[in-house]
């Protein structure tokens, strides 16, 4: 039998061109995923900060709607054990069993849209309030700049960082109460 063909060792490039045709070097994908986290953290917890009461409402907001989806189990057991069962058994119930059920299951749900409200009322004010400060940073930065840098470089390109760059960097911080309540659930 004739020997096998030698491994041929597949060539990895040694740098990646970017979206204007540079060369740079490879990157460890690990890594970068480890520095985009801490960094991720680090303007979640400086967000937090710079809007410390609507982010407490927001995050108030959120344990209430936590608290109230593992409460509402124990709220339907209740009632299924003390209003449904028994009335099934018996044939007959009285209005004032079924008023108790209804309040309890009423009662909760109105406390839980209020816990959502709270979320999504704080999470959305602290973002619209985050966005509009830094879109107020970015554009007295460029009004500092030189006329000839501004001729430079395309008015969208201006635009795009003075909105869009601003609306994604504070893109995370809506959901971020919302994770904060499933860490209460979790608990």
């Amino acid at each position: 039998a004739p020997p096998p063909p030698p491994a041929v060792e597949e060539e990895r490039p040694t740098a990646c061109p970017t979206a204007f045709g540079e060369a740079r070097p490879e990157v460890d994908d690990a890594l970068v995923a480890g520095v985009r986290l801490r960094e991720g953290a680090r303007l979640l917890g400086a967000s937090a900060r710079e809007e410390p009461r609507v982010f407490a409402l927001a995050v108030l907001g959120s344990t209430v709607f936590a608290l109230c989806t593992v409460f509402a189990a124990t709220v339907v057991g209740r009632v299924t054990d003390h209003t449904i069962l028994p009335a099934l058994r018996s044939g007959h119930t009285t209005s004032a069993a079924l008023g108790g059920a209804v309040a309890a299951i009423v009662g909760l749900a109105v406390v839980k849209v209020g816990g959502i409200l709270g979320r999504r009322v704080g999470a959305g004010v602290m973002q619209t309030r985050l966005q509009a400060r830094y879109r107020r940073s970015v554009t007295r930065a460029f009004q500092r700049l030189p006329m000839s840098w501004h001729q430079a470089h395309p008015t969208g390109e201006l635009l795009a960082f003075a909105n869009s760059d601003v609306e994604a960097m504070f893109w995370p911080i809506a959901p971020f109460p919302f994770a904060c309540g499933v860490i209460v659930i979790l608990l």
